[in-house]
């Protein structure tokens, strides 16, 4: 779900942007987001797109006409949540097999008040139509097919799961009575829909860390269950749905393989599949077709780039679930990290600017990068100053911890870019006001990031104290024990770098709590376990007091000191915008832009953000 439709479920003009967007990028098939068979106890996100009535046909129609224009497919996903609806979204109760109040880590809900409703058997009878009647609805807006969804632990995967499914009836007990429900929902969709109307169906193939979930062997003899079902494929997920990026790629790719030796249907794999990952499943045999969501959030022309031979230009997912952030805690449409224009895709479309401008820019990281990107495709000239000996920025340390890699690869699809549009570089050039006077620019784009905050305690300028740029740069000489002053996520991956190194790892920090300036997601859970695994210890309500020779002395928030031994202390303790040109740049009556975290320091969403809203301002 991408947040983009109406409260009231109907298609919006950013819905239909979105999807278009991916059709003329490539995509042969666009699977649309879950669609809601019943508004009345079916709404899992606050914009949730609804099938539930033949008054959203005629919006559907609208996205799949704008989706075939340019050469896609289309199908629906048809979804019921049942125990996970959100119950202050829906009038009525939540159902589900069994009155089961549960916390669902992976999906991100919480029950609050009275249980979900056991469906009675004339009520799943009810529901079981409701999804053929939505079927029938998506066949009359000219979609074509449907996907029944079946995964991430929503009503069907309630009654398939034994852990969620306790019930004495035709539906509990063994796995092919908890089939049951599919398999009705399944003839009943072939009855209204017909025997040619492709209809699929998204299956968990395993609930992961939940004990007595759906297990692999489960799903692979629920696949023989279904085999004469006149399903016409079969898309492989798991529980958790959306990994990060602690995860390796291609997280589902497994379990498609598995469930392919003994399907007799196409097997779709997904899960964090990118295009050369993608590539080896279809050439490995391992899946029929791939599936990917996040990667065409980040570029929607991937597919069309790798037609055209120039995999260097797809800009990659960094995978630190952002667009997942926004649906599970937020309620807001869906952002993307490295792609401003995602969910934007009108108000953030590049045309050509009305006159040509000389445009400098100050600072090669990824906002003065990508301002320079978009600036220079609208026909500016453009010229990008930058006083290191290489373009990044803060992407440069960013890419150093473990499972970063995908930062490094972001870092150089955004060098690729400026170097093909004919952008200037300048390496290991500052900019002064004589340099800009001799240049007399029609604009002027401050992106020099931000500076280290000065932490003010005795023993700061000691000669084994860091910054953490020093030690993810190499430049730092390391003793075996490190204090890391600062818990934000800088300073915890900083940790896990230091301690997967087999160095022994402290964070101090003054909150009650590490990583809380990442959004409550599954990344920061992820983080903290793998902190836990490399052995880092972390003192939180913890104030530095002094650096000494052999380590800091700290003291708790009752006043108590204590000496924590090390060799090095690594100082990560916020930052402050850079923005020492600025005023000097006004005097001139130049025209001047403050980007990214020269702006105020935050994180690459906001930085690609400012840098393409200036782009497209000058």
């Amino acid at each position: 779900v991408v947040n983009y439709g109406t409260e009231e479920g109907y298609v919006s003009e950013q819905t239909k942007a979105y999807y278009e967007e991916r059709a003329k990028g490539g995509v042969g098939l666009i699977i649309v987001e879950a669609t809601s068979i019943d508004f009345s106890r079916n709404k899992c996100y606050i914009r949730q797109l609804s099938i539930d009535d033949d008054k959203f046909i005629p919006p559907m129609k609208e996205l799949v006409e704008a989706i075939h224009r340019h050469g896609a497919r289309v199908a629906l996903q048809i979804h019921h949540g049942g125990s996970v609806s959100r119950q202050d979204l829906i009038p009525l109760t939540p159902v589900s097999a069994s009155p089961i109040s549960y916390k669902d880590a992976y999906l991100q809900y919480e029950e609050h008040g009275e249980p979900p409703h056991e469906l009675t058997p004339a009520e799943i009878s009810g529901v079981v139509q409701l999804f053929a009647k939505a079927a029938g609805r998506a066949q009359k807006a000219g979609f074509d097919g449907v996907e029944i969804h079946g995964a991430h632990g929503y009503l069907i995967g309630q009654f398939l799961s034994a852990v969620k499914n306790k019930r004495k009836d035709a539906y509990g007990g063994e796995l092919k009575n908890r089939a049951r429900f599919l398999l009705e929902i399944i003839m009943a969709i072939r009855e209204v829909v017909g025997a040619d109307y492709l209809v699929w169906c998204r299956l968990s193939a395993e609930e992961t860390g939940l004990e007595g979930g759906i297990t692999l062997e489960e799903t692979k003899e629920l696949v023989g269950i279904l085999q004469d079902s006149r399903l016409d494929a079969i898309h492989v997920s798991g529980v958790p749905p959306a990994r990060t990026l602690y995860s390796p790629p291609g997280y589902f790719v497994g379990f498609a393989n598995e469930i392919k030796k003994v399907s007799k249907f196409p097997v779709i794999a997904s899960g964090g599949i990118d295009a050369e990952i993608g590539e080896g499943v279809l050439q490995e045999n391992k899946a029929d077709l791939v599936a990917m969501g996040r990667a065409l959030l980040a570029d929607p022309e991937l597919p069309r780039k790798l037609a055209e031979g120039r995999p260097d230009d797809i800009r990659p997912c960094v995978r630190d679930s952002a667009c997942r952030d926004c649906i599970s805690y937020t309620d807001t449409p869906v952002t993307c990290t490295v792609n401003a224009a995602a969910g934007r895709e009108r108000e953030f479309a590049i045309r050509p600017a009305k006159k040509t401008k000389r445009v400098v820019v100050v600072g090669g990281g990824p906002a003065g990068m990508e301002v320079a990107r978009v600036a220079a495709e609208r026909g500016h000239e453009v010229t990008l100053y930058e006083k290191e000996p290489v373009l990044g920025g803060q992407l440069v340390v960013a890419a150093v911890p473990p499972n970063k890699e995908l930062i490094e690869q972001f870092r150089n699809q955004l060098v690729t870019q400026i170097q093909k549009l004919g952008v200037k570089v300048e390496l290991k050039s500052e900019v002064s006001i004589p340099l800009i006077q001799e240049i007399s620019p029609d604009a002027v784009i401050i992106a020099t990031g931000s500076l280290p905050l000065s932490l003010h305690i005795p023993g700061i300028n000691r000669d084994n104290v860091f910054p953490a740029e020093a030690v993810l740069t190499g430049k730092a000489k390391l003793g075996e024990s490190v204090v890391i002053i600062g818990g934000g996520t800088t300073g915890c991956e900083t940790a896990h770098y230091l301690a997967e190194g087999g160095k022994k790892v402290t964070i101090v920090e003054m909150l009650e709590a590490v990583a809380m300036n990442i959004m409550p997601s599954t990344i920061r859970a992820a983080l903290l376990g793998v902190l836990a695994k490399c052995r880092v210890s972390i003192m939180t309500d913890t104030k530095a007091e002094e650096i000494i020779r052999d380590g800091l002395i700290v003291s708790d928030k009752k006043g108590n000191k204590k000496t924590i031994n090390a060799d090095t202390i690594v100082l990560v303790t916020g930052r402050r915008p850079n923005t020492e040109l600025l005023p000097r740049l006004k005097e001139l009556g130049i025209n001047v832009y403050l980007i990214g975290d020269a702006i105020q320091p935050g994180v690459i969403t906001e930085a690609m953000e400012t840098a393409f809203s200036t782009a497209l301002a000058i």
